[in-house]
C-alpha cells in the first residue's frame, strides 16, 4: 500500500506568550492524520508542565486514554488509565535549561468516520542533564463526529517561541 503525506497546517509561535493553540477546519478529504510538533511552556518556574488536548473544542469526557511513561532515568514505566481532557505529557517549563523542547507526534487514523478515532501520542523532553520524560498514549475519541479542530494548553498559560506544529493528511491507496 502506497502512503501519500499532504501538508495541510504549518504554526510557529515567532515570539512572546501565545495561550491557547489550535488548529480548525481540518480538511477532511484524507484517510489519516500526521502531526509533529516541538512544544515549550512560555512561563512558569518548574521544569516540566502538563500538556492538555481536545478534540473539536469538546470539553466533554469523550476522550479516553492509557498512558505509559517513564522519567528521570528511571527503568520502571508508569501506567495509567484517564478520561479526558487530561494529561497528553509533560512539557519543557520555564525551569526547563533554554532552548529546550519537548519532541511530539500524533497519529489519528480514520479521523473522517462516523465511528469512535483512535489516536497515539508520543513525546520525549529533557529538562537537564538527568530529567528526561518519555510519554506514549493510546486514546480514543468517543464521537461520531468527524475530527475537524485539535486544540492544545498547558498549566503555564502558553506556550512560547519556537513551538511549532505541523499537520499532514494521509492518503491511503486502495483503501
Amino acid at each position: 500500500m502506497s502512503v501519500f503525506l499532504e501538508p495541510l497546517a504549518s504554526y510557529t509561535i515567532t515570539s512572546g506568550n501565545t495561550g491557547n493553540l489550535g488548529l480548525a477546519n481540518i480538511p477532511q478529504q484524507f484517510t489519516d492524520l500526521m502531526l509533529i510538533a516541538q512544544f515549550r511552556c512560555y512561563t512558569g518556574s518548574n521544569n516540566v508542565q502538563n500538556l492538555w488536548q481536545w478534540f473539536n473544542n469538546d470539553g466533554s469526557n469523550l476522550n479516553t486514554a492509557t498512558r505509559l511513561w517513564g522519567y528521570a532515568g528511571s527503568t520502571t514505566a508508569n501506567y495509567e488509565g484517564a478520561t479526558f481532557p487530561s494529561v497528553l505529557s509533560l512539557l519543557n517549563g520555564g525551569g526547563s535549561p533554554a532552548n529546550t523542547f519537548t519532541s511530539a507526534t500524533m497519529y489519528i487514523p480514520n479521523y473522517t468516520s462516523n465511528f469512535a478515532k483512535q489516536f497515539i501520542f508520543s513525546s520525549g523532553s529533557t529538562t537537564n542533564g538527568t530529567n528526561q520524560y518519555t510519554y506514549r498514549v493510546a486514546g480514543r475519541y468517543n464521537s461520531t463526529n468527524p475530527i475537524t479542530a485539535i486544540a492544545w494548553q498547558n498549566d503555564a498559560g502558553g506556550f512560547a517561541a519556537g513551538t511549532s506544529i505541523d499537520l499532514y493528511g494521509i492518503l491511503r491507496k486502495g483503501v
